[in-house]
């Protein structure tokens, strides 16, 4: 046959006019790799050609419907119109000619009358995607099957904002400061309104799909089956040491989805503006809600409002709010038993939208959730986790003793109620995003700080989750899936994922682009002392801002601080001796067995009848031991209790830089009265989520150990406290809380 000079031959995608949409045989879900062309454009707002970013496609489409493939996944396409290609007239060099063009790379074997085509090929929504072309050539008709699989993964190049020569990428920001961006905030309201709205739930890249990755509607996703053994549940880890690296590519995949949506609105805007939005879009990534800096602790103003305005392509548009909430399409979605939100199902509160402690009407009330926020000292307990979280172990997950970031995203989720209250549900909420790109966050500044650290270093045993069997040993190369993070079928792991430059987004605080190691970790101490340390800005309990004091009195007779806010060398280093000043913090370390418990849960603690703070614990995994901690000492202060450690204590002489001086004694132990007040008054109380109160003795795994340390604050702003433990006493019994008291 000969070439039909119809279809040029470079091919362009433009020019041939494929458009790549998704289908999934059989019943609605995710199981099917099967994509195939469209025969009708996409929408503005849902991009799947595979041009090299920033192209778009001028097909007109043809007469008749797309022929869908069945269970099979075969492709027959015979009749005229078939995948948005007049096929019949289209011959296999020409086919042949087009497939091998579109890609930057292409393997592929040919035999008289079959062509494989392997491609990675570059998205407009800056994801790669491997495409495998077969084509068949049977009595001189053309038949084509295009197969895909999502690769979590973005790309070195023109229109994804990263800079190749400086390594520079865009940063994550506070949706506070993006807000007040201008265009970038105006394309992501559009471009979230669009991906909520504008693509069928059953469609794999989809907000119903890709929120469902993580519990619920707990079926395959991109191809990953479940597995025996299993729990049949999410894919997503918790309670588990995988918990803070599988989100990554999970965040990963939906900010370059919504980007996508966010590129096609931008190309459409036109005239002066259009350059504008073009770069913003460029160098627009995901941005996240900072719970823990002052003033953080409440839902942001922008994710309670019904209403938006923002300037679309066309001028001013007013438009339902995409963060409120997330409205099913169908309601109820489906009647079998693997889908959701049907009528009856309790955890949606039977409502056609997500919802934040709702009325009896279904309507959100902000006002609880900030409530719930403010118990919790969101702001100390993050400084807690920097300072005292030395391995990756203890800092990732509540399966390991000590302050973890996955308690305090427990605590998050636990505040806002209803969906997010659910792990199964909980990101559908819009919330969810803007949270776990916060952990993810302060995940990555632990891990510049501690950059010889960024992994886990001992084999642990994961729980039963849809893709893992129960018992399975999790090391840092153990796959986090259902996240591809090359064409070749592996998945990213806990080491692939460590890196957050792999995936071309950075944060305020992380300029890893032009630093070395050292300087870095030093710099992230500074925003972490500032953002959240005792002299960043007010809070916290009276210890702590007499510590600030002290803090800002020395850090004002130093000298040598750099523009980046770094004290120089002769500054950093600490004087002969120990900081200057010293506080006790008392923290209550929680274990139990979560199988006992009602979940979701909360357990709270009470320093003699003064309200310390809870444990919130999730939906799942419904089973294991989890570990977290409550600190005291803001239920000892309002007791009358000093925290201060006496200053000859604190600036006990310690060995010099030449080795000459004598260590200093060790710190006391906790005085009588204190453990007096922690051992016999320290009480309990467990309540689900619904306020049912259960009884202590329904939990009978629940200990309870009471820590004291001395931390002792360091006289530069790029160093963190040191950490002195003192003592360690458990509870015989914990005691039911009572208000009596």
């Amino acid at each position: 046959m000969a070439p039909n000079n119809r279809y040029p031959r470079d091919g362009s995608p433009q020019q041939v006019g494929i458009h790549y949409r998704s289908l999934h045989p059989g019943r609605p879900g995710r199981g099917s790799a099967a994509w195939t062309a469209a025969a009708s454009p996409p929408r503005s707002s849902t991009p799947r050609s595979p041009a090299s970013p920033g192209t778009a496609s001028s097909e007109t489409p043809t007469s008749g419907a797309p022929t869908r493939p069945g269970p099979g996944g075969s492709c027959t396409g015979s009749q005229p119109g078939t995948a948005g290609l007049r096929i019949a007239t289209l011959d296999l060099a020409a086919v042949f000619t087009h497939c091998t063009s579109l890609a930057a790379t292409c393997s592929y074997k040919r035999t008289a009358k079959t062509c494989y085509h392997h491609h990675i090929v570059p998205t407009p929504d800056r994801r790669i995607c491997v495409v495998v072309v077969v084509v068949h050539l049977q009595q001189g008709v053309v038949i084509v099957l295009i197969q895909q699989v999502v690769v979590v993964v973005l790309i070195q190049q023109a229109g994804t904002g990263v800079l190749i020569a400086t390594r520079a990428r865009p940063l994550r920001r506070n949706i506070n400061d993006l807000q007040a961006s201008g265009a970038q905030w105006d394309l992501y309201i559009l471009g979230l309104a669009a991906m909520q709205r504008d693509e069928p739930e059953t469609e794999k890249l989809s907000y119903f799909q890709i929120s469902g990755i993580h519990g619920r509607p707990f079926i395959p996703w991109n191809g990953v089956q479940a597995v025996s053994g299993g729990s049949g549940g999410g894919y997503c880890p918790h309670g588990n040491v995988q918990f803070p690296m599988w989100h990554r590519p999970y965040l990963a995949l939906f900010e370059q989805v919504l980007g996508g949506h966010i590129q096609a609105i931008a190309a459409n805007y036109t005239g002066s503006r259009a350059q504008e939005y073009k770069t913003a879009a460029d160098n627009w990534r995901a941005p996240y809600w900072d719970w823990a800096a002052d003033g953080g602790a409440q839902l942001p103003p922008v994710t309670t409002q019904t209403t938006m305005t923002v300037n679309g392509p066309g001028g001013r548009v007013q438009l339902p709010n995409p963060l409120l909430g997330y409205r099913w399409q169908r309601f109820p979605l489906n009647t079998a038993s693997e889908y959701f939100p049907t009528r009856g199902d309790r955890n949606c509160w039977g409502w056609p939208q997500t919802t934040r402690w709702p009325n009896g009407n279904g309507n959100s009330r902000p006002s609880l959730a900030n409530q719930e926020l403010s118990q919790d000292d969101l702001k100390a307990i993050t400084y807690n986790v920097f300072t005292t979280a030395t391995t990756f172990e203890t800092m990732a997950s509540t399966g390991s003793t000590g302050n973890s970031f996955e308690s305090l995203h427990n605590s998050v989720h636990g505040a806002i109620y209803a969906v997010m209250a659910y792990i199964e549900y909980a990101a559908f909420d819009p919330l969810f995003m803007l949270h776990h790109a916060n952990v993810d966050r302060l995940i990555a500044m632990w891990q510049a700080i501690h950059y010889n650290n960024k992994v886990q270093t001992r084999t642990s045993r994961s729980g039963a989750l849809f893709a893992t069997a129960a018992n399975t040993p999790i090391t840092a190369d153990s796959p986090l899936k259902p996240f591809y993070r090359d064409t070749a079928g592996n998945f990213h792991t806990g080491r692939t994922a460590s890196d957050i430059k792999n995936f071309g987004y950075s944060y305020p605080e992380i300029s890893d682009w032009n630093l070395s190691p050292d300087a870095l970790a030093r710099q992230v101490t500074v925003s972490v002392n500032r953002l959240y340390g005792p002299g960043g800005g007010g809070g916290g309990t009276s210890s702590s801002r007499k510590l600030k004091a002290r803090h800002a009195h020395h850090n004002h007779r130093r000298s040598g601080c750099s523009k980046r806010g770094l004290t120089s060398s002769a500054a950093a280093s600490p004087p002969e001796g120990h900081a200057e000043a010293a506080h006790k913090e008392y923290t209550a370390l929680v274990d139990l067995e979560r199988s006992e418990l009602p979940l979701p849960c909360s357990i709270s603690v009470y320093v003699n009848g003064e309200f310390a703070g809870k444990v919130s614990v999730m939906s799942m995994p419904a089973a294991g031991v989890m570990h977290s901690t409550v600190p005291l000492n803001k239920a000892l202060e309002k007791l009358g209790k000093s925290m201060d450690v006496p200053e000859s204590r604190a600036n006990g002489t310690g060995p010099a830089t030449n080795g000459t001086a004598a260590p200093p004694p060790p710190p006391p132990a906790v005085s009588p009265e204190d453990r007096e007040i922690i051992q016999k008054q320290l009480s309990v109380e467990i309540k689900s989520i619904d306020g049912t109160i259960f009884p202590v003795s329904s939990a009978p795994s629940l200990k309870i150990k009471v820590e004291l340390q001395h931390v002792e604050t360091p006289l530069s702003e790029d160093s963190l406290p040191t950490v002195i433990p003192v003592t360690t006493g458990p509870l015989a019994k914990p005691i039911e809380h009572s208000t009596s008291y």
